[in-house]
């Protein structure tokens, strides 16, 4: 069976999505924003690593098209672009991490 050019570049599009939450920070990050938008000082305080390293994991999501953001005032918030994707993670979360609350 050939694979015609439409289901190709779907499947890169899957593949970058999940290339993306392949990082246990990531992954973290993305679980943390189902529920809604988070500034970088509520996602610094959940995940527990360096600003300039949650900057890293924040630009990464956002520039392959997982996460978009707002600015109001000083602070940048950010939240999962698809609903699509907000519902895959959370399928994931609930079958291997039910009992992590951020």
């Amino acid at each position: 069976m050939k694979l015609n050019s439409k289901a190709l570049e779907k499947a890169r599009k899957i593949s970058v999505i999940l290339d993306s939450l392949s990082s246990p920070t990531r992954l973290m990050i993305t679980c943390m924003l189902i529920k809604g938008e988070k500034n970088v000082t509520e996602i610094l305080a959940n995940i527990g690593t360096s600003k300039g390293n949650i900057s890293q994991h924040l630009r990464i999501l956002s520039s392959n098209g997982i996460l978009d953001s707002r600015r109001d005032g000083n602070k940048i918030f950010y939240f999962i672009k698809d609903d699509k994707i907000s519902k895959v993670v959370a399928h994931l979360k609930n079958l291997y991490c039910p009992d992590f609350d951020f």
